[in-house]
């Protein structure tokens, strides 16, 4: 039956209050942990991290969401026009509901609960195509940072023979050049369903005739926005940990902060519990890899503060303002059924 008006304002401010009340106690909860108190950690080392550079790197953070905002803004554009105001609250309000959900779920929900008009599944698609063109960046540039550190790893810690470091070095190419490939195809998705399946009468599939607007041009459009927010992201990263006076070139500093968005990214998780999983992978990676690119190596609680402080000026922050703006996301509309 349709949802009446009184019903659907009543539903919708409910729904709105109970999931900003689960964002903010998750965040909290998780920042009060001890292992987890960023600010107790920064204070500890307040003496001896660069403040300035620190400041640059938050100041970094809105442009960060921004590029990411426009990104989405210009995936959706063919289902619903949206304003970058509207887009980059859409984003954040998604980073916030992914504060507790799986594998940052509710970055999906955020988004598409902040259309007016338009198709939710077509939604849903273009924030995928939008998320593949991120997660391939950040594959690619990961591959890379494993061909930089590819002799350290094959020989050194897990003692392949010479032979093997070459098929080592393949397979990485070839997943690589198969996900590019895989990407672009894209558009004709929708064609090669339609041999199998009668996708104007499926309820579902007809959505992923949306992929096939999506030209080329399109796509490396997509391609462009992910891969400069992986740069400003990375750099951010390399920043902090600078500031915290880590002895990195710029190179190997880069390139270890690819190794370490790459373990992050093919490991399954809440974006909450992403927080310990960072350090813990922080900590093996320069403890593993990095002791050969250091003078010297930093301590573990320097090298969690570090990246415990990028994930809340990263993530919790926006996760924080986001909260505010569930408010706005439409969680039922005025045709929407029970």
């Amino acid at each position: 039956m349709t949802i009446t008006a009184k019903v659907r304002k009543r539903a919708q401010l409910l729904l709105q209050t109970f999931v900003v009340v689960m964002v903010y106690l998750f965040l909290f909860f998780e920042l009060s942990k001890p292992e987890h108190q960023v600010w107790q950690g920064f204070m500890q080392a307040s003496e001896k991290i660069n403040i300035p550079l620190i400041i640059f790197v938050v100041l970094l953070m809105p442009i960060n969401w921004l590029i990411e905002s426009l990104k989405w803004r210009f995936l959706v554009k063919r289902i619903e026009m949206v304003s970058i105001k509207n887009a980059f609250q859409a984003v954040l309000a998604g980073t916030s509901i992914s504060i507790f959900t799986p594998n940052r779920i509710g970055d999906y929900l955020g988004r598409i609960f902040m259309l007016k008009k338009g198709d939710r599944w077509d939604g849903t698609i273009a924030t995928i195509v939008g998320n593949i063109s991120q997660l391939l960046i950040t594959l690619i540039m990961g591959s890379i940072a494993l061909l930089y550190f590819s002799k350290h790893i094959t020989l050194e810690i897990l003692q392949w023979n010479k032979q093997w470091v070459w098929v080592f070095y393949l397979l990485i190419i070839l997943i690589d050049t198969s996900l590019i490939y895989m990407y672009f195809k894209f558009p004709i998705i929708e064609k090669q369903w339609s041999r199998y399946f009668d996708i104007q009468k499926n309820p579902f599939l007809k959505h992923f005739n949306l992929l096939s607007e999506y030209k080329r041009k399109d796509l490396y459009k997509v391609l462009s926005f992910s891969l400069l927010r992986y740069a400003i992201y990375s750099l951010q990263f390399f920043l902090v940990f600078k500031a915290y006076g880590l002895p990195l070139d710029f190179i190997n500093g880069m390139m270890m902060v690819f190794f370490i968005f790459f373990s992050i990214t093919i490991i399954p998780s809440i974006a909450i519990a992403e927080l310990g999983i960072r350090g813990i992978i922080t900590i093996y990676i320069f403890q593993s890899i990095g002791t050969g690119y250091l003078s010297s190596n930093p301590t573990e609680s320097l090298l969690v503060s570090a990246s415990s402080l990028l994930w809340f000026i990263n993530l919790a922050l926006p996760a924080f303002i986001g909260g505010l703006f569930i408010f706005n996301l439409r969680f039922f509309r005025k045709n929407d059924h029970l």
